[in-house]
């Protein structure tokens, strides 16, 4: 795929508007609570899990030879580090699922241009993945 403008970035060129797919993995610290009628498990108690949260972006190159700053990723989902997420995303059933979307949303609000996969880890061996 040939880009447009090719941008010098220190001692190479780079091409404005390439695409290009990043990944970052945060662990966060929250509690939550499923609050529902019909939902009778054992998370309708509060508690709290380390959830692992990985994130894949795919978007053009920026003028500076990135997609969206690492940091910035991070600083989306430790939004909600050591949060009550019930009271945090304003919702009384803060699953794997609604997370992912949330955090999902969060990142298309710095940049809506970006496709992205948001997967949030509850445990080792449960997951949700939200697509946008």
């Amino acid at each position: 795929m040939e880009s447009e403008n090719p941008t010098p970035i220190g001692s190479m060129l780079i091409a404005k508007g390439a695409l290009c797919t990043i990944y970052k993995k945060i662990w966060i610290s929250c509690s939550h609570q499923i609050i529902h009628p019909s939902y009778k498990g054992k998370c309708s108690t509060l508690h709290g899990h380390n959830y692992k949260v990985e994130v894949w972006l795919t978007g053009k190159l920026g003028e500076i030879g990135m997609v969206l700053d690492f940091n910035l990723i991070k600083d989306i989902v430790n939004q909600y580090d050591h949060k009550h997420l019930n009271d945090e995303i304003g919702t009384t059933t803060p699953t794997a699922e609604v997370i992912a979307m949330i955090i999902s949303k969060d990142i298309l609000l710095v940049n809506p241009n970006i496709n992205n996969r948001v997967r949030v880890w509850e445990t080792e061996s449960s997951y949700a993945e939200y697509w946008s």
